[in-house]
């Protein structure tokens, strides 16, 4: 829909989409490589972090050095210093080591690679929230997806319904997750109090994605190392299968029940690691801090509930499709919270067979005043019609009367 994709084009885009978020702007943005959109946030998210997407730092290596690409040794050596870094430092580390062991210190792709090293190496976001991707893959999917239903050659009129259509598809399926999480629930890998309470509280993938968690932590060794000050506890996580893996180091305030870990996984994906689930299990810890639980991944956060502050009023849906779209998402979360007792069953049924005949009044009322007001206006554009028509009548005779003034006077 965009005229054009200049850096004065986004800019644009980014202004309107401070103006739809109250001035408030992304924390985090990822995009592909592009300069335009880099330019254009530079100047319109001042304070936010941009990332660019490793898939297309990854295409572009395929497409620039390729004899290298195919060289499996060094393929290992390139993704492990990329991928395994935890500190800038140790990427900047393994980047030369490996430039020195194969001899590539003059390829112009990697020197490129190199200085603009801070827009995509995963060593620089490490305490960036980008949870759970260091991709714009998912974006990329829906624009396929769309891509599927509205083709360049389409008016406006189709783009509008194909849009509307697609929405609907995806509101479909987010109400059938909803329905299987409230009906089904998740297995319990142990009996950890903890492991329940993620379970209650997530949705359903994100709760799949801390079992993970909970199950990885039997992989480690746990040691006690001395506390830099007297309220800290540090632990030392060692691989129970691999001694060559690497150590990770989680510092607890018990007190405070503050937690971290050198490999930032709840900075980054805002649910916590095994590495501090490990160490919560040693200490008996039965339960989560609010701080470690963010709303943003609950099952709450995905329904609209009374008593939370008023969502921004957009006003009145402007059309019939509009209207019925609205009153069926509203309808439907009532429909899928009531039908779970008799009780509620009825108080919404009952409410239902009660408005209907009031509705039906309104729509007759509505009809009543619709075909009255057409009345007026066509009584109205009548007379108009009948004065304009005297109008001209007036004239006309005005034009004769001079017309034969004029003969008698010649």
């Amino acid at each position: 829909m965009l005229p054009s994709e200049q850096a004065e084009t986004f800019k644009w885009v980014f202004e309107q989409w401070m103006l739809a978020m109250d001035n408030v702007p992304p924390d985090n943005i990822m995009t592909d490589q592009d300069g335009a959109i880099a330019s254009a946030i530079s100047k319109v998210f001042l304070l936010t972090v941009h990332r660019c997407c490793f898939w297309h730092v990854k295409r572009k290596c395929r497409e620039k050095i390729p004899r290298l690409m195919n060289n499996d040794q060094f393929k290992e050596a390139f993704y492990a210093c990329i991928n395994n870094s935890e500190t800038p430092e140790e990427f900047e580390r393994l980047w030369n080591d490996i430039l020195l062991l194969f001899n590539v210190a003059d390829n112009k792709h990697l020197q490129n690679m190199w200085k603009s090293r801070q827009t995509w190496a995963p060593a620089y976001f490490m305490e960036n929230f980008f949870p759970f991707t260091t991709t714009i893959g998912r974006s990329e999917g829906l624009n396929s997806y769309f891509k599927k239903l509205v083709h360049p050659a389409d008016s406006v009129w189709t783009f509008v319904r194909q849009y509307e259509l697609c929405q609907e598809t995806m509101l479909d399926h987010e109400d059938n997750v909803g329905f299987q999480d409230e009906t089904t629930s998740a297995p319990l890998w142990g009996r950890y109090n903890i492991e329940k309470q993620a379970l209650a509280y997530y949705t359903r993938p994100v709760f799949v994605k801390f079992q993970k968690m909970v199950t990885a932590p039997t992989g480690y060794m746990l040691n006690s190392l001395e506390a830099t000050e007297g309220a800290e506890m540090m632990f030392e996580l060692v691989s129970s299968f691999n001694p060559t893996a690497r150590v990770y180091r989680v510092k607890v305030i018990l007190e405070d029940e503050r937690y971290s870990c050198s490999c930032h996984y709840f900075e980054r994906n805002g649910i916590l690691c095994s590495h501090i689930i490990r160490s919560m299990v040693h200490l008996n810890v039965q339960v989560i801090h609010d701080r470690y639980m963010l709303e943003r991944w609950s099952e709450a956060a995905t329904i609209s509930l009374v008593g939370r502050s008023a969502p921004i009023d957009f006003g009145l849906p402007s059309t019939n499709t509009l209207r019925y779209n609205s009153l069926c998402r509203k309808l439907t979360w009532l429909a899928s919270d009531a039908c779970f007792s008799d009780e509620t069953y009825k108080m919404l049924s009952d409410v239902a067979d009660n408005i209907a005949p009031v509705i039906a009044a309104a729509r007759r009322n509505k009809a009543q005043q619709d075909a009255t007001m057409q009345q007026q206006e066509e009584e109205a554009l009548h007379h108009q019609e009948e004065e304009k028509w005297k109008q001209e009548q007036t004239e006309k005779q005005q034009q004769e009367m001079q017309h034969d003034e004029t003969q008698r006077q010649n």
